[in-house]
């Protein structure tokens, strides 16, 4: 029989071994390294970004300018989020804005100084329903939405910083899932004259805001894991124009009118939450929103119609139980007057 003799370089199969041609490999290796790249690219936007923002150029001394801190998700859906903001000892923080700020509820915003030459600033926020970046219909797709905007002043000459330390994002899933951060801060030298304007550049004049905060409703409540049980109000509001600075609360037995809450009350400063002084909650509870500009908007809360620690489904069993207790005592009545009419 005549043996037809096969050349390896075309048979598709050589001790059980498939052959893949030259070029096919060289394809699949290509297509490795790009799912592999793709892949790598794809774990490192998947971290949330923290970074600042300076909204002038040069700095010199005597100068004012603003750094916004941004927050980019970077297509995770995020709901909180914590950082402390630092900055050297040349710099003056003058105010702290969260107008048009993507946090609706501030658990912190204090500043603490930390050491001689550094200087802090805490935030902690939370945005409920969650946050995947900022849309408009002036771009496309989602973009970092600011968190806070700080004004400084530079008072001397020489390097300055403006940084982010322990920062912190979780994730919208229910659990609080920890989300990778990247952060960015702002390294400058600040000029020993103030930076002068370029040409054509013109002052900038901030808008009057005439606007108060927007409408809130403050909620009051107790819990036993809070100020040991006692009575508490909570409060948050926005201003798009300048922001909220502050909040005051004052509590009075009697309504006071508009006209006179500057007069007839006495305000104190507050953070929410604000233990109440009046824990029987028999007071009117006036909630002060103050913004940069000096506006304010007041919301009043009624005395509780309920006394503290009895709630209507309390008060719905005490009357079953007089109205069980009476019908008791009727039927004890009523079989004790037929049995002594039944023997005579």
């Amino acid at each position: 029989m005549k043996m037809r003799k096969s050349k390896i370089k075309n048979q598709k199969y050589f001790n059980n071994v498939r052959i893949v041609p030259r070029g096919a490999a060289q394809i699949l290796f290509f297509v490795f390294i790009v799912g592999a790249g793709f892949l790598m690219h794809a774990s490192v936007a998947s971290a949330a970004r923290i970074y600042m923002v300076r909204q002038s150029g040069g700095v010199g001394v005597g100068d004012t300018f603003s750094e916004s801190l941004m927050l980019d998700p970077q297509g995770v859906s995020v709901n909180a989020v914590q950082a402390i903001v630092t900055f050297s000892s040349n710099l003056v923080l003058l105010s702290v804005s969260d107008a048009d700020s993507i946090i609706g509820e501030w658990i912190e915003r204090d500043a603490t100084t930390t050491a001689n030459t550094l200087r802090a600033l805490s935030l902690a926020g939370i945005m409920p329903g969650g946050y995947n970046g900022t849309l408009s219909a002036y771009w496309s797709g989602a973009r970092a939405g600011k968190i806070v905007t700080l004004v400084f002043r530079a008072a001397d000459a020489g390097n300055a910083a403006v940084g982010i330390a322990d920062p912190s994002v979780l994730a919208n899933d229910g659990q609080g899932t920890p989300v990778a951060v990247d952060v960015v801060g702002d390294l400058f030298t600040v000029m020993a004259q103030p930076a002068p304007m370029s040409e054509g550049q013109q002052p900038k004049f901030a808008p009057v805001d005439v606007v108060p905060p927007d409408s809130f409703v403050p909620l009051v409540a107790s819990s036993p894991a809070l100020f040991g049980g006692k009575y508490f109000v909570s409060f948050s509001t926005r201003d798009n124009a300048s922001g909220i600075v502050g909040y005051q609360v004052a509590e009075n037995p009697a309504l006071v009118a508009p006209a006179d809450y500057q007069s007839a009350l006495t305000w104190r400063n507050a953070a929410s939450p604000y233990v109440l002084s009046d824990q029987t909650l028999r007071s009117y509870v006036y909630v002060k929103a103050i913004d940069g500009a000096g506006n304010y908007r007041v919301a009043v809360i009624p005395p509780s119609p309920v006394a503290p620690g009895v709630s209507p489904w309390r008060l719905l069993i005490i009357a079953a139980e007089i109205l069980f207790a009476c019908a008791i005592g009727w039927c004890i009545l009523y079989w004790y007057h037929r049995k002594r009419y039944a023997i005579r």
